[in-house]
């Protein structure tokens, strides 16, 4: 399992970039791909995904984030996809925060989350 990675972002895109490692130009997913720069080096604490049509990683760049991030697959019906977007709409403190104390409210307006799945996310 890759758990981090260290090179070059080759080219940011719309939902993640690209970096070089070790001459392997390599596709992360990030939540904000506005955190990385075009020519920059980064290092990103990863989550590879396994699926049935390929390997996908998520980058992050703190550890903490990564582990938020792992917390949230273990939801039901939440896959990586669901689970990066749903950091991508507010601080990761925050939504621990609003998870912690059950704060529907919150995460149905400023995540989009509906009623049952903020809910879920909650006790789960």
């Amino acid at each position: 399992m890759v758990r981090q990675i260290r090179g070059e972002v080759l080219a940011v895109e719309l939902n993640g970039c690209v970096v070089d490692v070790s001459g392997w130009g390599v596709f992360v997913y990030l939540a904000q791909s506005t955190n990385v720069s075009l020519g920059e080096t980064v290092t990103l604490m990863t989550h590879m995904a396994v699926k049935q049509d390929g390997i996908e990683l998520y980058g992050f760049t703190t550890a903490p984030d990564r582990v938020f991030f792992e917390q949230l697959l273990t939801v039901s019906g939440v896959g990586p996809k669901t689970a990066l977007s749903i950091m991508t709409k507010a601080p990761r403190e925050s939504l621990e925060n609003a998870i912690a104390i059950r704060d529907i409210s919150y995460l149905t307006r400023v995540v989009g989350l509906g009623k049952k799945a903020a809910e879920k996310l909650a006790v789960e």
